[in-house]
């Protein structure tokens, strides 16, 4: 008769193949399987979804840097434009003051032919409180300093039509108002001359290839002050302009006789 084998719970061996799988082995071996197929499903992942994110990816890199650009268009060129008009500010203070270089302002006003870049006159508009130092010539180079006078017209306050246009948006975007003005505003702009008084009159649109805008007046006509500006903002399709006249002349010890 065969004695029964006493076996140690401590020492039972994992059942073979002969004594069947246990459930904690089926659970493991299934789990196993679906990662196994997670992994194999990732690397068959379609081509077109690499892609998609590839794009996606580029576009809001794309996007932060044309954001990052229009900052710097809007408040970076605003911050140049300041240092400039501050010495400017300083320069044509001194020029006003009989300090460095009054002579030299003085006779190129005279001469109607003032030196490209430099401070021409002080420009106010109290009614969208705006105050900044008007350079002679509209190059790239001096609008980034402030509004500019175009040499071809008459220097403001003298007889004719003096144009001064300037930047809408960038660079502190000093004409950004002028479609705020309304007639019989008051534009006061004093030079080494003294100071003169013109009172807004008109305003219209037009567009960039238009010569009217710096032609010279009909004889007669009172002198005028246009205001130019590019139309809408952040476009340059149009030009705004702001038509004033002349409602008082130079007053001061450097006014010039007869309006010149």
């Amino acid at each position: 008769m065969r004695v029964a084998e006493s076996v140690d719970p401590g020492t039972r061996r994992p059942p073979g193949p002969d004594q069947g799988e246990s459930n904690y082995d089926i659970a493991n071996t299934s789990a196993g399987s679906r990662r196994g197929a997670r992994t194999v499903g990732a690397r068959r992942r379609p081509g077109w979804i690499r892609v998609v994110r590839m794009v996606g990816w580029t576009l809001v890199v794309a996007g932060a840097v044309v954001l990052e650009f229009a900052a710097y268009m809007v408040w970076g060129t605003a911050s140049q434009a300041a240092g400039k008009q501050a010495r400017l500010r300083d320069e044509f203070a001194a020029a006003l003051e009989g300090l460095g270089g009054r002579t030299a302002v003085k006779a190129a006003v005279e001469q109607m032919n003032p030196e490209p870049g430099k401070p021409l006159a002080r420009l106010r508009i109290p009614a969208i409180e705006l105050d900044v130092i008007v350079v002679e010539g509209v190059g790239h180079e001096e609008l980034r300093s402030g509004p500019g006078h175009i040499p071809e017209t008459a220097l403001p306050g003298r007889v004719g039509n003096s144009v001064i246009s300037g930047h809408r948006t960038t660079y502190g975007g000093p004409f950004g108002d002028l479609d705020r003005l309304q007639p019989g505003a008051e534009i006061l702009i004093s030079t080494v001359e003294g100071e003169t008084t013109y009172v807004v009159t008109d305003s219209y649109v037009v567009l960039p290839a238009d010569t009217s805008v710096t032609a010279p007046l009909k004889p007669g006509t009172r002198p005028k002050l246009r205001l130019t500006t590019c139309h809408p903002k952040f476009s340059a399709a149009k030009r705004l302009v702001v038509e004033a006249e002349l409602v008082s002349e130079p007053t001061g010890p450097n006014a010039p006789v007869g309006g010149r």
